[in-house]
Formats: C-alpha cells, structure tokens, sequence
C-alpha cells in the first residue's frame, strides 16, 4: 500500500450523544472515507486530470464513540486508468482507536479534466 494523508473530524453535533454517524448517521461515513481514499488515488494522478469514485464497499462495523473520528486512504492498486484504494473510518478517544467502517473503491482517472488550473505549481 502507498501512503496517504488523513482526514480527521471533530465530534459531529448532529449525532446523539456517545454515538457518531458510523451506525446514526452512515451518509456522512461514506462522504468521510471517499474523501480519504479519493484524496489518497488523486495524489497519483496527473497534473492535468481529476478523480471520480466508480464504485466503493463499505461496512458499518460498530458505532462510532469517540472524540474525534479519522479516514484513512491509500492506493492499494494504482492504474493508468482506475485506482484500487483501500481505507478505514476510526473512532478516536485518547490513545483508544475503534474501527468503525472499513472500505474498498475504485476511482477512474479523469486525463485531460483537470479540477483546478491552479491545483498543482
């Protein structure tokens, strides 16, 4: 696996209390995972593309109860075409890390599109 950076969040408020969006709110662990893992494909592409998810696996292990909650993302398998990337939802408090939702996606290489013309100088 190729390393990639973290996405963390803070205690969502729209949660109820001592329980976070793994299992109440699952929408917003999978916008958190696909920014991880589309963050980590998109570090490997072209200068002059962008990524769109193709397809992603997601398990809702346990309710997340935590202070904060960590994405996770890298490549697992890159390609010229489509990027296999693997990543995990964590529950944190303290020092104690809980996996919530592990994932599995498929990102395509959009050449020739990049997002932004000022996104890498």
């Amino acid at each position: 696996m190729l390393p990639s950076p973290d996405v963390s969040l803070a205690n969502n408020p729209f949660a109820s209390p001592g329980r976070m969006f793994c299992t109440r709110l699952p929408g917003l662990a999978v916008s958190f995972i696909d920014t991880a893992g589309g963050s980590a494909g998109y570090t490997l592409f072209p200068a002059d593309s962008s990524v769109l998810t193709v397809e992603y696996k997601l398990n809702l292990l346990a309710p997340g109860e935590g202070e904060f909650f960590v994405a996770e993302g890298r490549v697992a398998k890159p390609g010229r075409t489509l990027c296999i990337v693997q990543g995990e939802v964590y529950a944190q408090s303290g020092e104690r890390r809980t996996l919530c939702a592990p994932m599995q996606q498929t990102l395509i290489v959009l050449r020739g599109r990049p997002d932004d013309a000022t996104r890498r100088n």
